[in-house]
């Protein structure tokens, strides 16, 4: 029986990113949802069973820390990694001590996919 179809919700209000994330991750067989506003994001994690997330940071609504704190009531079993084009972002404390996310934050653009893809699924399998 092979792998389970990992999912993953990308959560980014800039298109030619959120889609070089989209088509990536489904190139390779992930099933992926998406969204430009984390609002709308949270909406999707009240409906679908998500393993994973590519958050970023400075969006127009709450932002994507505030993201990670309220999408980890929901589903405190599921990853994330942060993805940024912020050079100055520094983890706060409260989000470097959970245990589902990333210690590495990713500076957009993001060059290195794979190495992306490979931290999202040890996350994966290392909380389930």
């Amino acid at each position: 029986m092979g792998e389970e179809t990992k999912k993953l919700l990308v959560v980014d209000d800039e298109e030619f990113v959120r889609d070089s994330f989209v088509d990536y991750f489904e190139d390779c067989l992930w099933q992926v949802e998406f969204s430009a506003k984390e609002e709308d994001a949270l909406d999707i994690l009240r409906n679908i069973d998500i393993d994973c997330a590519i958050v970023d940071i400075r969006m127009g609504g709450m932002g994507g820390d505030q993201f990670i704190r309220e999408a980890n009531k929901i589903n405190n079993k599921m990853a994330f990694v942060i993805c940024t084009g912020s050079p100055e972002y520094e983890m706060p404390d409260d989000i470097l001590a959970m245990d589902n996310v990333a210690t590495e934050v990713f500076s957009k653009p993001v060059s290195d996919l794979q190495r992306l893809e490979n931290m999202l699924s040890e996350l994966v399998n290392a909380i389930k």
